[in-house]
């Protein structure tokens, strides 16, 4: 990925589910900017959402 989105204002959903970590990224108008496949934790579910929140700031940027 290379080119960073830079946007405004960002939200991020994460749904912790039995099996998987769905999660989303919107903008203040809430269109969706992006939504990948969700990732499976294997019994870790902080791992997976420390991975899905990696690639979130790996996407658009921010570490805040």
């Amino acid at each position: 990925m290379g080119n960073k989105e830079r946007v405004g204002p960002l939200y991020v959903g994460i749904d912790l589910g039995s099996s998987c970590v769905h999660y989303a990224v919107l903008d203040r108008s809430c269109r969706v900017l992006f939504s990948p496949n969700p990732l499976m934790h294997f019994g870790d579910p902080m791992g997976a959402v420390s991975e899905a929140w990696s690639i979130v700031c790996d996407r658009f940027g921010r570490r805040e």
